[in-house]
């Protein structure tokens, strides 16, 4: 917001008033002078890898595409005599969280200077959040200059995975082992398949999997223009009687997801606990065998993305930003049909486990 004081200082020369905005990312506008410091600017720790190379974004120097840095810029101040005030100098404190760039992809190089003269503004810089913050609004920016300051404030949001539940087991013996389980909303926890690992045959075949995200900084899911998804992507073959029926030759690029056709298998908006939780059980709808023998053999990357709009990111299209490390995982099913014209396991080729395996 516009820092004001009174008109005339003591030496009767007028005071200044002086500038600093701040726009969300993901390309967003400067934020108006009233919200400046609250809600303030969100942004994704910049820890994923838009361009899609082998080095994640908050260590590569050019990013083509890159879309989760703030625009940030530093104003004139009010009112200015260049010949008086040309020479002054104007300087911005920056958290230790966040880095200045020149361009919004990198490619400029990173501003290192915190002082300029006056005659120099104003100037427009790109920050990027290297981590999540420590809590929401805690990375402060003033600018000093004329005798005035003005302050924004930003938080960086980043999402960990902290454990997954892949081993056969019920859902009562999964909340027994860890009670965090507990915290699953619904969705997904209404849409659950009875437990987790190779579930027996009924009306379906499943092998499912859980995975439970941490949301940082805490809270930062009660903002109103923050809006998680949890996404997947996959690739891998089916088999019928031997013969190929599905082939996903390769991932998406980048983090378009692939695998995201409806949301009833995860959740959205973070607990209490800064929890998300998705749920998979990818298989076959039906326990009734439509071959004589059925081959799955899958790979999958779980993730969470984000968008700072307030808008929820839905669907197999690439919106928000990813705001996670990948998940990796895979299902295996290796099947026949039984007497009565059902679905039945072989002894081996059947699971679900984290990491990938090579498809044939």
């Amino acid at each position: 917001m516009i820092f004001t004081t009174p008109i005339l200082s003591a030496a009767n020369d007028p005071i200044k008033q002086i500038d600093l905005q701040i726009a969300d990312g993901q390309g967003g506008s400067f934020l108006p002078d009233n919200q400046e410091e609250n809600p303030g600017a969100f942004t994704v720790a910049n820890k994923n890898n838009t361009d899609g190379d082998t080095t994640p974004d908050s260590g590569d120097n050019d990013v083509p595409g890159e879309i989760d840095l703030m625009q940030i810029r530093l104003n004139q101040f009010t009112p200015y005599d260049a010949a008086k005030d040309a020479d002054k100098t104007v300087s911005l404190t920056v958290p230790g969280n966040a880095k200045l760039y020149k361009s919004s992809d990198k490619k400029s190089g990173e501003e290192t200077n915190r002082s300029w003269k006056a005659k120099d503004l104003p100037k427009t810089f790109w920050v990027e959040m290297q981590n999540a913050s420590s809590s929401v609004r805690s990375d402060v920016f003033t600018l000093t200059g004329g005798g005035a300051t003005d302050t924004v404030k930003a938080t960086g949001i980043w999402v960990e995975r902290r454990q997954v539940a892949q081993n056969t087991a019920t859902w009562q013996q999964v909340v027994a082992a860890d009670a965090t389980w507990m915290d699953m909303p619904n969705p997904p926890r209404n849409w659950f398949l009875g437990g987790v690992g190779i579930r027996p045959i009924s009306t379906s075949v499943t092998n499912v999997l859980m995975v439970q995200f941490e949301v940082f900084p805490d809270k930062v899911g009660a903002e109103a223009k923050v809006k998680f998804d949890p996404t997947r992507q996959r690739q891998g073959k089916v088999w019928g009687n031997g013969q190929v029926t599905t082939d996903i030759p390769s991932f998406p690029s980048r983090d378009l997801p692939n695998d995201d056709p409806w949301d009833s298998d995860e959740s959205q908006i973070p607990t209490e606990k800064n929890y998300l939780y998705t749920h998979d059980g990818p298989g076959v709808n039906t326990q009734v065998a439509s071959y004589d023998t059925r081959v799955m053999i899958v790979n999958f990357n779980e993730y969470v993305r984000v968008r700072v709009d307030g808008i929820v990111p839905t669907g197999n299209a690439t919106v928000g930003s990813r705001c996670s490390g990948k998940v990796e995982w895979h299902v295996m099913h290796d099947l026949f049909k039984n007497s009565s014209g059902n679905w039945e396991r072989n002894v081996n080729g059947n699971g679900v486990h984290v990491g990938h395996v090579t498809v044939p």
